[in-house]
């Protein structure tokens, strides 16, 4: 009769379920925003004071499960006492004014005001029970059972599911529709996939399970936008995630070789912002197969145009005085000695000769290449993520080769924190430019991406070069990943604090992808300025090079 009449009042309720807490979207309780805004601040602190068990009670050990919480919560944290004195000051005025109950019921409010009002340690007790249902709730305090909807309890969200959720930057439906909780398929029953009268035609016939959706999150969204009644699995499992398989590594006997018994890692844990010492296990591994090569044909020409771009990157060649042996003679060394010689002084020393000899960059440069599962995908018909990669690097190295600057190559792929892999392609003193080209071609697609152990390691790397500048570049294709909780905020928030680590240590961090979602989490991670996004792959290599030309320079 109320909702015909258009009397009836809405309250907004907060509860708590499990270890969530639920609060009303919107708060008009009092009539001044500061306070609605303290009454949000006061109900998730109270939430916290609060445990599970106290759901299972009744309404009267409820009461006494909101005064020990109010109890307990000031008693932790005097400041907020004001806070909670201002909130109760301003409430009581707004309940019901005892002249207009009945007696029974002006005798329940007194009960129920001294309830929420006491902080001491003895709870109130005289309450009749049967009479709260007829009186206003109590909007200070978390709402007992009976006052919540009897709709299926929601379901946990996790962080990473949120962040990395595509559709998590687009204006959510705001239609509200009844939802209900059903038993998952198990794969038996269905929809017939196949007309009885093909049973004779075995080529025709496919055991096609009907019972699951198979379709993609958007086709999905649109799907729900016209049901009234939206039915929820209690599985907590997208298709995506059902078709996740784990990846066993290769026998010792046919996988890389390993270079020693590798090396721990810390990895951060925002949740509990900490690093974890010794967290990850860093294993350096080099190609069993790397023999020598040259230079594959077709990348005979892109690599003469790349060297004549970097001809204007060649440090200026120094002449070297006063050496025992070189190209020319030193005049200034020679008259010395010849003046040493007539008075006496000559040690013996005949350091005459001076020589020029190719300046160097003081810099050092380590390139990290992404060699996770998803760089085995096809750009093409013809070609692959890690073909494009390949080239990439086979082209960085025939640049740095040709300048002399001091550089060195790895690629990182991993299976959980205990092996993440590092292979070594080529390091700062190897010289041999036909044996890096045999490793660069042995790069094959790994498994996973755990990328900040794999940044900290190459960090390491960096820093033991006796250099002025050190620059890390990151060649990727996707955000951090692997099977574990490696996954959405998690990975990102360990990569940004492992880039954060090289910064401090000096070492200037840019990353190249091809990555269509990039701009979501790389502004994150390198800085507005410090990624760039290759939308055609076949442009890889000619970004990748070009890049480091003018972080070089």
């Amino acid at each position: 009769m109320q909702r015909i009449a258009g009397t009836g009042k809405v309250w907004p309720l907060a509860w708590r379920v499990q270890n969530i807490v639920r609060l009303p979207s919107e708060l008009a309780v009092f009539p001044d925003p500061e306070l609605n805004t303290d009454l949000y601040r006061w109900l998730a602190a109270l939430a916290s004071q609060m445990d599970d068990d106290c759901y299972v009670a009744g309404q009267h050990d409820f009461i006494q499960k909101n005064q020990q919480a109010v109890t307990s919560l000031l008693r932790r944290y005097p400041g907020l006492k004001p806070m909670w004195q201002r909130l109760l000051d301003a409430y009581i005025p707004l309940r019901p004014a005892l002249e207009n109950l009945t007696p029974s019921e002006q005798k329940a409010e007194r009960c129920l005001r001294e309830a929420f009002s006491q902080t001491g340690p003895a709870p109130v007790q005289s309450i009749d029970i049967n009479q709260l249902a007829d009186l206003h709730p109590v909007l200070l305090w978390l709402s007992w059972p009976e006052a919540i909807d009897e709709s299926p309890q929601p379901v946990e969200d996790d962080e990473e599911d949120e962040a990395q959720s595509p559709e998590s930057g687009k204006a959510k439906n705001k239609r509200h529709r009844k939802g209900e909780f059903a038993e998952d398929p198990d794969g038996r029953s269905g929809l017939l996939a196949f007309r009885l009268e093909s049973l004779f035609s075995w080529t025709e016939y496919i055991p096609l399970d009907r019972t699951s959706d198979d379709g993609d999150e958007k086709d999905a969204e649109r799907a729900s936008e016209d049901l009234d009644v939206i039915t929820i699995s209690r599985q907590r499992e997208t298709q995506a995630s059902k078709l996740r398989f784990d990846l066993d590594l290769p026998p010792a006997a046919h996988d890389d070789l390993q270079l020693g018994p590798g090396a721990p890692m810390p990895e951060w844990d925002y949740r509990k912002q900490r690093l974890v010492p010794d967290f990850c296990r860093v294993q350096p591994m080099i190609a069993r197969q790397q023999g020598e090569m040259p230079l594959p044909d077709h990348l005979h020409i892109r690599a003469r145009k790349v060297r004549h771009q970097f001809e204007q990157l060649l440090p200026e060649r120094q002449w070297l005085k006063a050496q025992p042996e070189g190209s020319e003679l030193d005049l200034d060394a020679w008259l010395q000695g010849q003046a040493d010689l007539k008075t006496g002084n000559f040690r013996g020393n005949s350091n005459w000769y001076k020589n020029l000899r190719p300046g160097r960059r003081d810099l050092a440069t380590l390139l990290l290449a992404d060699l996770s599962l998803s760089t085995d995908a096809h750009v093409d018909n013809d070609s692959k993520v890690i073909d494009a990669i390949r080239e990439a690097v086979f082209i960085f190295n025939e640049a740095l080769s040709f300048t002399g600057d001091r550089f060195a190559i790895q690629g990182f792929s991993s299976k959980r924190r205990s092996h993440v892999r590092v292979n070594w392609v080529k390091g700062f003193e190897e010289q041999n430019i036909s044996r890096t080209r045999g490793r660069i071609a042995a790069m094959d697609p790994g498994y996973y991406t755990r990328m900040g152990a794999a940044i900290r390691y190459a960090s390491q790397c960096l820093m033991t070069e006796a250099t002025e500048r050190r620059l890390l570049l990151l060649l990727t294709d996707g955000k951090p990943n692997d099977l574990d909780i490696y996954e959405g905020r998690y990975g990102i928030e360990d990569t940004r604090h492992a880039l954060q680590e090289a910064s401090q240590l000096g070492i200037k961090t840019f990353c190249i992808t091809i990555d269509e979602e990039a701009n979501q989490y790389l502004p994150w991670l390198f800085g507005h300025n410090g990624f760039v996004y290759v939308r055609q792959i076949r442009e890889l290599s000619e970004k990748l090079t070009a890049m480091y030309a003018r972080l070089a320079a």
